[in-house]
């Protein structure tokens, strides 16, 4: 699926700082403001607005009714991304996740029209399954055939022998499976619907009417995940930075990060400080900060968390660290909730972060990278890790002394991996990803109860 994966950008810029994180203000922000579909519907702007600030999953005049979705081959450089909106997490042309489903139905239709050149094709995908196994997949391939101007039905034959319990639904403006995308390709959809005799069940959100403005808001030097937003709540200046815990679709906590990095080697005491604001979502949660040490791209010496407990006014924090071991990046993450007892509603504002003594030379990089989710968390006997990477990723799990516990690589074209952690004993640990290269591409602690 490597024309569905985002790429990773690092961004350099040479700057030269003492005692201070290159982004220490939250003044200076990049926003991209977009509408997305609103639930089942997962769509590939989780990708194309944070890596190359643009939609191409769009609202559009529908057919029937207000609203139809238009789905648009994407090109920047050598990347080629198609559009596509989808009901599962996992990878649907295996029919992982979905979304409940139980009646038989013997069609699906809607309505479509599109620009397709003759050498591309777009996809619906529709795959029924009954306790986990698939029952029913069906591909189904619109030719290209240039213009099709005005919106036109379709009546695509579905059949399985058993009632199912679930379904996948996907739909792309290119063929990701066998290749030959084109740029600028695109199909709108409207009215999707299963039929058949007795069918009364609807496709979620399958007229497209459902959609909500959103806004992808990263501040300037560091990389963020899950909800962050710009707030003119702030310490000082004009802005702070808020994070909030959200659901993340299956009723779990979805921390709202903020991630900095800079090369370190300082091996001296130094103290991170700045002020926060924090109102937890349920009673027991707290925010936190987590220092992490790496060398040659290996966390090195020990993790360093601070908890941040409820204040309804700015407090300021306090937070000294030292390696010990020689470092070359030093890591810094700010999230909503802590990753124990993380709740729901839980915010965290930022603002003012600076490093108090020592002498840094910084080379800022900002890792700008499409949601990467580990669940659950917390984990029991298996972890699963969902990032989309054009290349590949390499997962690697750490203990909080930063021994290498387990390594497993993405398969080709996959988009998640099940990571076993039936031989850890309960505690806090570190997953880290790498590109294929090496580099650092994110990292995400976890809990293994």
């Amino acid at each position: 699926m490597k024309q569905l994966l985002s790429a990773l950008l690092v961004l350099a810029t040479s700057f030269s700082f003492a005692q201070t994180i290159p982004v220490s203000d939250f003044e200076n922000w990049t926003i991209t403001n977009y509408d997305d579909l609103n639930a089942p519907w997962i769509t590939s702007n989780e990708t194309t607005v944070p890596n190359f600030g643009a939609s191409n999953v769009k609202k559009v005049t529908g057919h029937l009714s207000t609203n139809a979705v238009r789905l648009e081959t994407y090109a920047s450089g050598t990347d080629t991304l198609v559009g596509y909106f989808t009901n599962t997490e996992g990878d649907p042309t295996t029919g992982e996740g979905g979304v409940p489903y139980s009646q038989m139905p013997t069609a699906i239709t809607g309505f479509y029209k599109y620009n397709l050149p003759a050498n591309d094709t777009a996809l619906l995908i529709v795959v029924f399954k009954k306790n986990g196994t698939v029952i029913s997949s069906n591909t189904f391939k619109i030719k290209g055939t240039g213009s099709l101007p005005t919106f036109t039905s379709f009546n695509y034959p579905v059949s399985m022998s058993v009632t199912p319990d679930s379904v996948v639904v996907l739909a792309a403006s290119g063929n990701f499976i066998n290749g030959g995308v084109n740029a600028n390709s695109w199909i709108e959809f409207d009215q999707l619907s299963f039929t058949g005799p007795g069918i009364t069940q609807p496709i979620m959100n399958g007229d497209f009417e459902g959609w909500s403005a959103k806004s992808y808001q990263v501040p300037q030097d560091c990389s963020v995940d899950g909800d962050v937003t710009r707030t003119t709540d702030k310490y000082a200046g004009n802005y702070a930075a808020k994070m909030v815990t959200i659901d993340d679709g299956t009723g779990s906590p979805y921390t709202g990060d903020v991630y900095v990095t800079m090369p370190y080697t300082s091996t001296s005491p130094d103290t991170l400080t700045g002020y926060y604001k924090y109102t937890a979502g349920a009673p027991g949660d707290e925010g936190q900060i987590i220092v992490m040490f790496f060398k040659n791209g290996m966390p090195v010496g020990n993790s360093i968390i601070e908890s941040l407990t409820a204040s309804s006014t700015y407090k300021k924090f306090s937070m000294p660290f030292q390696a010990t071991q020689v470092p070359d990046e030093l890591y810094i993450i700010f999230a909503s909730s802590d990753f124990t007892n993380g709740a729901i509603g839980s915010t965290c504002l930022i603002d003012e972060v600076s490093i108090k003594q020592g002498s840094l030379s910084v080379n800022n990089k900002t890792y700008q990278k499409t949601d990467i989710k580990v669940y659950p968390n917390p984990a029991k006997d298996m972890i699963t890790i969902r990032a989309e990477h054009k290349d590949g990723l390499i997962a690697k799990i750490f203990d909080n002394t930063g021994k290498l516990l387990v390594e497993q690589a993405f398969e080709k074209d996959k988009t998640s991996i099940n990571m076993p952690l039936q031989n850890m004993v309960a505690g806090m640990y570190n997953l880290v990803l790498y590109t294929k290269d090496g580099a650092i591409f994110a990292v995400k602690p976890f809990l293994k109860q």
